[in-house]
C-alpha cells in the first residue's frame, strides 16, 4: 500500500505499515552526504595506465632536475666552487648554461690538459674556464677548446680557483637568462615546470579500492545497508587507520620506474668537466717534451 503523501516525502510504506526510505530518497541523501570522497566515484582517465605513465615520466624529470640542481650546489658546502658558462668558448665539451664544479688543487699538481677555473684576466671580478695548455714559468697559458689561438693574456698560478671536476648540464640557463634580462625564455622554463608539476599529480589511483579502504577506515557504510556496531572483540581485531598499509602493486611499480628513469637520466647528463682526451690534450705538447724534441733534432 503506498500513500502518495508519503511518496511526496520519499518514504514508501510496506505492508506492515512501516514506512522506509524509498530508493530515489537513499540516492539523494548519498549524492548530498557532505563527507562524500570524490574517489568513490567511477574511474576516470586519471586512474588508467597512459596516466601513470606521464605521471611517471614527469616525476623522473622533475627529481633529475632536483639531483642536478643538488649537485651543481652541494660540493660549494665541502669548499668546491661552481660557475655557469656564459660562452661557447669550450664548445663541445662545455655548452652555454652548464654548470662546471671545481675542486681546489694544489699549484705543484697542475698539468696540461686541466680545464681550470681561474680569475678572468681580462675581466676583474670575472672567472674563466679555460684549457691549460703550456707552463711557462709562473706563468700559465690557457686556451679554449673552440678557440684556435691560445688566450692572449697569461694567468697568474695564484689566480686558480680550481680544475673542473663535474660538469652539469643546462642547470644555469636561468642564470643566463638572467643575466641577459631575457624574460621571454624565463616565462616559457617556468610554465615548463608547472605543467611538469601538474603531470607528476595526473595520476591518481583506482576508485573502487580507495573508496573500499576509505569506508573500512572511517567505520561508513554502504547507502541502504544499515549500520553495523562492531562488539568489542571485532574492534580489538580490527586494525588502526593510523596504522602504516603496505604499498599497493602499481605503487611499488611507479617508485621503480620514476626511480629507473631518474638513473637514467642522471648518468646520461651527467659527467666530468677535466676531459684529457680533448684535441687540444692531444695536440699541444708540454714543455719538456718540446725540449726533448729540440735537442733529438740537433
Amino acid at each position: 500500500m503506498l500513500s502518495p503523501a508519503a511518496l511526496l516525502r520519499g518514504h514508501v510504506i510496506d505492508a506492515d505499515g512501516v514506512p522506509r526510505p524509498s530508493a530515489r530518497a537513499l540516492q539523494a541523501a548519498a549524492s548530498a552526504a557532505p563527507g562524500r570522497d570524490r574517489r568513490s566515484l567511477p574511474a576516470s582517465w586519471r586512474s588508467r595506465w597512459p596516466a601513470f605513465v606521464v605521471s611517471c615520466a614527469a616525476r623522473a624529470v622533475l627529481v633529475t632536475l632536483l639531483w642536478l640542481v643538488g649537485w651543481s650546489l652541494v660540493p660549494v658546502a665541502v669548499g668546491w666552487e661552481s660557475t655557469v658558462v656564459v660562452s661557447g668558448s669550450m664548445a663541445p665539451r662545455l655548452q652555454v648554461g652548464d654548470v662546471v664544479v671545481a675542486r681546489p688543487l694544489e699549484v705543484d699538481q697542475l698539468r696540461t690538459g686541466m680545464v681550470l677555473l681561474v680569475d678572468d684576466p681580462d675581466r676583474p671580478g670575472r672567472l674563466r674556464v679555460h684549457r691549460l695548455v703550456a707552463l711557462e714559468g709562473d706563468q700559465l697559458r690557457l686556451r679554449g677548446d673552440a678557440n684556435r689561438q691560445d688566450d692572449s693574456t697569461l694567468v697568474a698560478r695564484d689566480a686558480v680557483h680550481g680544475v673542473g671536476a663535474l660538469r652539469v648540464p643546462a642547470v644555469g640557463w636561468p642564470l643566463v637568462w638572467l643575466t641577459q634580462r631575457d624574460v621571454l625564455p624565463l616565462v616559457a622554463a617556468g610554465a615548463g615546470l608547472t605543467l611538469l608539476m601538474a603531470g607528476a599529480l595526473l595520476h591518481e589511483g583506482p576508485a573502487g579500492a580507495s573508496s573500499t579502504r576509505s569506508r573500512r577506515a572511517t567505520g561508513a557504510h554502504r547507502p541502504g545497508t544499515p549500520p553495523s556496531t562492531p562488539t568489542p572483540d571485532h574492534a580489538a581485531r580490527t586494525p588502526s587507520r593510523h596504522r602504516h598499509r603496505p604499498p599497493r602493486p602499481r605503487t611499488r611499480l611507479a617508485v621503480a620506474v620514476t626511480g629507473a628513469l631518474t638513473a637514467l637520466l642522471t648518468v646520461a647528463t651527467t659527467s666530468t668537466a677535466d676531459a684529457r682526451d680533448s684535441a687540444v690534450h692531444q695536440t699541444v705538447p708540454t714543455p719538456a717534451e718540446v725540449q726533448a724534441h729540440h735537442d733529438a733534432g740537433r
